[in-house]
């Protein structure tokens, strides 16, 4: 974060306790002054909802701590209550420099979860955000192996795993005399 981010009327509570996928934390505005921010936005891809869980690390001093809190559909840095379903609860610190909170976030929708600063114009770039729980659309992987195909004990036998609990499309093709 920096001077050159933009900027968001306010911070959220640090309430101390992180959101779960039961239900956000109730959203209450902490300090109306002006605060620097970025905006991570995502997409639940999959045809049913997701619980959520993103993770911020940080290098950032006590001097420059960040905060975290995750918007349903769009942000309003006027009004940074305005569609809020979760946050972090209190700020990744040195010596505790990983804090990780959840959110459900329906079947399609986009979310966006956005990283501010806890003192005003403080700024701190040094930060990393990891989400995990939503599936991340389809990617064309071109996978190929070439190796000597031999008998008994040193048969080639190839294959590959595609997890997941819903029902994918696969194309597989294969080519060579004895395919």
């Amino acid at each position: 974060l920096t001077t050159g981010d933009p900027i968001q009327m306010g911070r959220l509570t640090r309430g101390g306790r992180p959101s779960t996928c039961g239900g956000p934390n109730a959203c209450a505005i902490f300090d109306p002054s002006l605060f620097h921010y970025k905006a991570h936005t995502f997409v639940n891809t999959s045809s049913s909802p997701a619980c959520v869980v993103a993770t911020i690390t940080t290098a950032c001093s006590v001097a420059n701590r960040i905060f975290a809190g995750a918007y349903l559909n769009s942000f309003d840095p006027a009004n940074i209550c305005t569609n809020n379903i979760g946050d972090s609860g209190f700020s990744p610190i040195p010596g505790a420099p990983t804090r990780s909170f959840a959110f459900t976030v329906p079947a399609g929708a986009t979310y966006i979860i956005v990283v501010s600063e806890v003192d005003a114009n403080a700024g701190c770039s040094d930060y990393t955000l990891y989400v995990t729980g939503v599936p991340c659309p389809a990617l064309a992987l071109n996978i190929s192996t070439r190796m000597q195909v031999q008998t008994g004990d040193n048969v080639l036998i190839g294959g590959f795993i595609i997890g997941g609990t819903e029902p994918k499309d696969v194309a597989v093709r294969g080519l060579g005399p004895s395919l």
